[in-house]
């Protein structure tokens, strides 16, 4: 006897058809958020094990010292690549900001 019956040798597999054509649209995003939110919460630490907080100011001025530098940040409106500024990422750590005024731009390309 086949657990399931008919449905588990029918259904499924016609799903599985459906789905990979693209003939059935299925979104997976609430899926990963409900698994994320089993995840536990990543607070990263000090030395002396209170929580690691960076108040928004200071992360603003380390951004306006050190952001927007490179060559392109001089260059007029017209020669601007379509993505400008500084970027960060939540929780990436150092290499979570992105500074596009260092963007070499190919002019051959259109």
């Amino acid at each position: 006897m086949v657990p399931g019956g008919c449905c588990s040798l029918v259904v499924v597999p016609l799903l599985a058809v459906f789905v990979g054509t693209g003939l059935v649209k299925v979104d997976v995003t609430p899926l990963c958020a409900a698994l994320g939110a089993l995840l536990p919460k990543y607070v990263p630490k000090t030395t002396d094990g209170k929580p690691l907080v960076i108040p928004n100011k200071e992360i603003r001025r380390f951004l306006e010292t050190y952001g927007m530098k490179g060559p392109m940040a001089t260059r007029p409106e017209s020669e601007q690549p379509s993505l400008r500024g500084v970027y960060m990422f939540d929780q990436m750590g150092p290499a979570g900001w992105i500074d596009f005024s260092y963007l070499i731009r190919d002019t051959n390309i259109p």
